[in-house]
């Protein structure tokens, strides 16, 4: 590729965390000029890596002039495109993944998922099914490591599988799967993206196609912006899949579990993965840390911690598991926008279930009637809610960031939380 060739090519990375850093290692390591950019004082990067020379602090004459020198700009997920730093910049911008895909030598097999929810899930029983099956598998993305490891490691493996995010997938560019999903896009990232449409075109970039054999699923609300796509959710395929497998031992609950199922079943079939190892996964398949996790009883009251619900549209999935039973819903985390509060989406979602309470930045809004407020998950008294329900749902339905740095810190507190019960 052009990059390859040409190794007087400057190269920012901005942004040093878990794509950044391999990011500069690997430029480095192919004799690149490259600079680095992060927020705060040097002093305060978890640095263990980078030449302090090459380093420059966020807004400092010196990033600015780097940025302007720039020949590429490899951007972390997390910095918007918009980002005041980057206005009138000339570099062409892309990031770990497309990094990633211009300097592979091998021909690996590429698989990528998106979707609002459900990705994780359905990219960890990929993985599995097709470990089962004998293949080689580099997992990554924005779950787990970034694929530019892969190369860092060798480019061993055969098949390289990938979630990928909404942010992600906005500064691809050359990049293109072999097999490619969408599971659902449903609006979230209010403070990212202006309107769905806006959220939805950048999902919709990874059926970005080379006309090489590629395969492209979706959802079926999905196939009306996307028409070269085949269905993984329609009624016939569904009834073919629930005809072929034997989903009584399955263990995830709820009917969008079969449907990631089905994502997961046409891709590994491409591959080559006999139906008897997918139906040893469908029965053994434990599902993903913080996503509908069954994590004990309070008595006869059944607890489930779904804190990688940073949407309400997911916790309305996690809800339809749950049907026919009392469901005492756990919401709240950070609003994306306090201006624009979805009030009548929300109160929807609170019509669901038996009852429920709020926590976090969420308790603070009085728009919404809540019997129970608690300004910090930590107040949250279990065995108190947990009177007359027959399930207790922490699926928050908004960011962690109030009081924590990721889901899963939020995930480990609430099962302390129910470990007090």
């Amino acid at each position: 590729m052009g990059q390859r060739e040409n190794s007087h090519s400057k190269y920012v990375v901005f942004g040093f965390g878990v794509s950044g850093k391999p990011s500069y290692k690997l430029l480095k390591r192919l004799g690149f000029d490259v600079a680095v950019i992060n927020s705060g004082p040097l002093s305060q990067w978890r640095n263990n890596l980078a030449d302090e020379s090459d380093c420059f602090e966020q807004g400092s004459p010196a990033a600015n002039a780097a940025l302007a020198a720039a020949n590429y700009i490899v951007l972390s997920p997390g910095i918007p495109r918009g980002h005041e730093s980057l206005k009138n910049i000339k570099a062409e911008i892309i990031n770990d993944i497309e990094l990633f895909y211009r300097f592979k030598k091998t021909k690996p097999k590429i698989l990528a998922i998106t979707g609002s929810n459900g990705k994780t899930t359905t990219v960890t029983m990929l993985d599995e099914i097709l470990r089962r099956g004998g293949k080689s598998v580099f997992c990554g993305g924005n779950i787990g490591k970034s694929p530019v490891e892969f190369l860092l490691e060798g480019e061993k493996e055969e098949i390289v599988l990938l979630e990928l995010s909404s942010f992600q997938l906005e500064t691809v560019g050359q990049f293109h799967p072999d097999i490619a999903g969408i599971l659902n896009i449903q609006m979230t990232h209010e403070e990212r993206y202006q309107d769905f449409d806006d959220y939805q075109n950048a999902k919709l970039r990874i059926f970005r196609s080379n006309n090489t054999g590629q395969r492209f699923y979706a959802d079926q609300a999905t196939s009306h912006v996307a028409p070269e796509v085949l269905l993984y959710d329609s009624p016939s395929e569904i009834k073919e899949l629930k005809d072929k497998f034997d989903f009584s031992s399955f263990k995830l609950p709820g009917e969008h579990n079969i449907l990631n199922a089905s994502m997961c079943v046409l891709m590994a079939r491409d591959l080559g993965v006999e139906d008897s190892i997918i139906q040893d996964v469908i029965n053994n398949f434990s599902g993903v840390k913080n996503r509908i996790e069954f994590v004990g009883d309070i008595g006869e009251v059944k607890v489930f911690n779904d804190s990688k619900s940073t949407n309400i549209f997911s916790t309305a999935t996690a809800i339809n598991s749950f049907k026919g039973d009392k469901v005492l819903l756990l919401l709240g985390g950070q609003i994306r926008d306090r201006k624009n509060i979805n009030v009548a989406e929300i109160e929807k979602l609170l019509g669901t279930v038996f009852r429920y309470a709020f926590f976090g930045e969420l308790a603070q809004v009085k728009e919404i009637k809540c019997e129970h407020r608690f300004d910090s998950l930590n107040d949250i008294d279990l065995t108190l809610l947990a009177q007359g329900v027959d399930v207790i749902l922490f699926s928050p339905g908004f960011p962690s960031f109030d009081e924590f740095s990721n889901y899963v810190e939020r995930g480990d507190c609430f099962r302390k939380i129910f470990s007090r019960a």
